[in-house]
């Protein structure tokens, strides 16, 4: 009865058994009902379900479906139309809805799609190539189960040249390939495909203009399994570059199991991230340095630190450029640097020399903080080395004693770059609060 009167009193509605008065059924026994001029939308979209169903099995009609939908309910120019948001398409959300399977087939089919229609020419009727890529993109990021037959079949968008190709999403490619192969033997087909992806002039120009290192993480599955394959050679091998090339050599040269040891030691080095003071990564690896003895260990260090210290970049490519203003050309060299991984195995020397206080190494770490802060592209170790060079300083500051404070204070007033001098002065005041004596 409560109820009742709230709703009577709020609405004007009292319990009854809803019975059609006369008007209204004289209304609906008439011959035309108005409803509405607009279409009634079901919003449980059962009305959409049979209509996408039957495109089910038929990739070239959902596809199309998509297509159009996008059209019809965006106001983008065609070429423009990839931009337009997807998730807000029904015919796009049903795709999302399917098992993997299906996602899986329908993202063959785009790359098809994409090669086959590359060179084709314009059509309103037809989705565009840029359109197709982006729907490539987000299909390649949903949950699909692939085999390695299937990341050949992908990667040939990185083989394959194309109008758009720097609209693909070569990061997703690449990290799902980096996770399908993680700690993982890969079969022949995959490893000679890899191996022969890296030589190709396609794949360099990707690489090349992605700031990502997608080079390192092929190179890195095809030593893996390399290694794997061959028992000569030690478990980890660097990526190759100057300081790569030349520890390998190194590694292979000493006694097995003594270089096997000092490989585990350097594939620690490359895979932990939070290994950033001597005494942690002295507990990192002090069961394989008890192996290797830690007099073989620590002229390693020396020895491998002056070779980092020597590093010579690689010549990629020299680049011509005709000059407007003056007659002639000008030529510049593109130059590749130390690899971000091998950044992280320096580091771990450079820590390690901390940890043993080995002083006949003070020189190249000072080398090497130079080369990590300059601008200077044939003198610079690579991209990620600044956070390499304040790992040094800190070292010099904190491990080496008066030997190594002393050539700070050289540093210090030698250098003309600004960014070493203000990482020695935030040295100098983290040293005067430890010790109550700072550097400057």
């Amino acid at each position: 009865m409560l109820i009742d009167k709230i709703l009577s009193f709020l609405f004007g509605v009292k319990k009854s058994k809803l019975k059609i008065n006369q008007k209204e059924h004289e209304h609906l026994n008439s011959e035309y009902v108005n409803i509405s001029k607009r279409e009634i939308v079901d919003v449980d979209k059962t009305s959409l379900a049979p209509k996408l169903s039957d495109k089910k099995n038929s990739h070239s009609e959902l596809f199309l479906e998509i297509f159009n939908e996008a059209k019809s309910k965006s106001d983008y120019e065609l070429h423009n139309l990839w931009a337009i948001t997807f998730n807000t398409l029904d015919s796009y959300n049903f795709l999302l809805e399917q098992p993997p399977s299906f996602k899986k087939a329908f993202l063959f089919y785009l790359i098809n799609y994409i090669i086959q229609e590359n060179e084709s020419k314009y059509s309103e009727e037809k989705p565009p190539v840029r359109f197709t890529i982006e729907l490539f993109n987000l299909n390649l990021k949903s949950k699909l189960i692939l085999i390695e037959e299937d990341f050949i079949k992908i990667l040939e968008l990185v083989r394959t040249p194309l109008k758009y190709q720097f609209s693909i999403s070569f990061t997703t490619i690449f990290n799902k390939l980096k996770k399908f192969c993680n700690n993982k033997k890969i079969g022949d087909s995959l490893l000679t495909y890899l191996k022969t992806l890296m030589k190709s002039n396609d794949f360099r120009e990707v690489v090349g203009f992605s700031e990502n290192d997608f080079t390192s993480i092929v190179e890195r599955i095809v030593l893996n399994n390399s290694s794997k394959s061959n028992a000569k050679l030690p478990t980890f091998q660097l990526l190759s570059d100057y300081f790569g090339n030349r520890v390998n050599k190194y590694i292979q040269c000493l006694e097995s199991p003594v270089n096997s040891y000092l490989s585990q030691i350097f594939q620690t080095y490359s895979t932990e991230n939070q290994l950033n003071y001597p005494q942690q990564i002295h507990s990192a690896i002090e069961n394989q340095i008890s192996k290797v003895g830690v007099r073989v260990y620590k002229k390693s260090i020396q020895e491998l630190l002056e070779i980092a210290a020597n590093f010579k970049p690689k010549t990629i490519r020299i680049i011509g450029e005709k000059i407007n203003w003056n007659p002639g050309y000008r030529s510049y060299c593109v130059y590749t640097h130390m690899r971000k991984e091998n950044i992280k195995i320096l580091k771990g020397l450079v820590l390690s020399a901390a940890y043993y206080n080995e002083k006949k190494s003070i020189s190249h770490i000072i080398k090497i903080v130079e080369r990590c802060y300059t601008t200077s592209d044939i003198t610079r170790l690579g991209t990620t080395s600044r956070s390499l060079g304040k790992i040094c300083i800190y070292v010099l500051a904190h491990n080496f004693e008066e030997k190594g404070q002393k050539k700070l204070q050289e540093l210090y007033n030698l250098t003309k770059f600004k960014s070493i001098k203000k990482q020695i002065e935030q040295e100098s005041e983290n040293l005067r609060n430890k010790t109550g004596t700072s550097l400057l």
